[in-house]
């Protein structure tokens, strides 16, 4: 159907724009990226597009360009978060944390039950050493999403960096890393916990991300 409406009018914005944002989602990065710019050239004022197309650039590796469209996403739909959200990932995958933080602010002030928006946020805040502001933005993302594992482990992580160890260890133990190991791991040897005397007995370690673990 879609592709009947383009047959009768190639130059139609509104087919071209769904045809792109379908591409998008099917991963078809560079196809999406040729027809989104189409609909850009004949539509400007199109802010999804301009979204949409930030997803597929950013899928070719081209993080500048996609930033580039989620400003212009955010200019013409400012109220819109899902532009805001969008803009504010592009950052944080380019390590520009404050400035990533800032922009995580405006999608939860349009959507404060944003979980992922506030889980975000909280990374961004963990790698500025932040760990009492990244804390309540974890909380904020389990109350939005209950249980959010990774927000609980990411929240540990921080507690762990404040000192707080008996509220963050038990956090830490739902981390991602963990529990992908003990899917593919498995040891005829029981797991240490505190209840075990080790006197006299082989601890045997293995390394849960790289050999710096184990040193």
């Amino acid at each position: 159907m879609l592709l009947d409406v383009l047959k009768a009018a190639p130059n139609n914005p509104g087919a071209l724009y769904l045809l792109g944002s379908n591409l998008v989602r099917l991963r078809m990065f560079e196809p999406a990226r040729r027809v989104l710019g189409d609909v850009i050239r004949l539509s400007p004022g199109n802010a999804d597009a301009h979204l949409d197309l930030s997803f597929a650039l950013s899928g070719l590796g081209r993080q500048d360009e996609a930033l580039a469209c989620c400003d212009a996403a955010v200019r013409l739909a400012p109220a819109n978060p899902a532009a805001h959200m969008q803009r504010a990932m592009m950052l944080l995958a380019q390590l520009r944390h404050e400035e990533a933080v800032l922009a995580f602010d405006q999608v939860v002030a349009l959507a404060p039950h944003f979980a992922d928006a506030h889980y975000n946020r909280a990374k961004a805040l963990t790698t500025l050493n932040r760990f009492e502001e990244a804390v309540a933005s974890y909380d904020k993302a389990i109350a939005a999403q209950p249980p959010y594992t990774n927000a609980q482990a990411g929240k540990g992580t921080c507690l762990l960096s404040l000192g707080r160890y008996e509220e963050g260890f038990p956090l830490y133990e739902l981390r991602p890393s963990l529990r992908k190991l003990a899917e593919h791991r498995v040891y005829a040897q029981p797991r240490l916990t505190s209840d075990i005397d080790i006197a006299g007995k082989t601890i045997f370690i293995y390394h849960e991300h790289l050999l710096g673990d184990t040193i």
